[in-house]
């Protein structure tokens, strides 16, 4: 398999799901400083946090799942060339993507108790809403609208189930 080979939706793809590994590893919160009832500030020990840490719950292996899963698809879809799985796996990634993305917006604004966000977190939330254009640009791509990749999914799946079986 060759660069040439995918389209431009699928190497958006492929590069933002890479991004988003990476930046997984960066710091995502950090502790903040605080005031005493008398205004005294109190430096906290400004602990960074990445979004795999365990204080920062399911968000981060999600996310790892999502990068991964959105890599797989368009491996797939390439090594399949059957238009009903390229369709399916175009939406699957659609709807991943878009999950992350809303995911790490919601925690953008909503961050952990007692953090502030860092640039990790940022330059996650450009990696997650990269990785849901190129997978709206790759249903683009294929030329189909949702319902018509919808209609696609549903008469290879039909075609499959009366499809007989010879187990000789």
């Amino acid at each position: 398999m060759k660069l040439s080979d995918l389209s431009r939706a699928q190497r958006i793809i492929l590069g933002a799901a890479a991004l988003l590994l990476l930046f997984l590893f960066l710091p995502w919160f950090g502790t903040k400083d605080e005031r005493t009832p008398n205004g005294i500030l109190l430096p906290a020990r400004h602990v960074t946090i990445d979004v795999l840490h365990p204080s920062v719950g399911a968000l981060g292996w999600v996310l790892l799942l999502i990068a991964l899963a959105s890599i797989a698809a368009v491996i797939v879809a390439i090594r399949r060339r059957d238009p009903g799985f390229t369709a399916a796996a175009s939406l699957l990634t659609a709807g991943i993507a878009t999950i992350a993305t809303f995911w790490i917006l919601y925690r953008t604004i909503v961050p952990l108790h007692s953090t502030s966000i860092r640039f990790g977190i940022i330059l996650g939330l450009l990696a997650a809403i990269a990785l849901t254009a190129g997978a709206l640009l790759w249903i683009e791509e294929e030329g189909q609208r949702v319902s018509t990749a919808r209609r696609r999914v549903g008469e290879a799946l039909a075609s499959a189930r009366s499809t007989p079986r010879n187990y000789d």
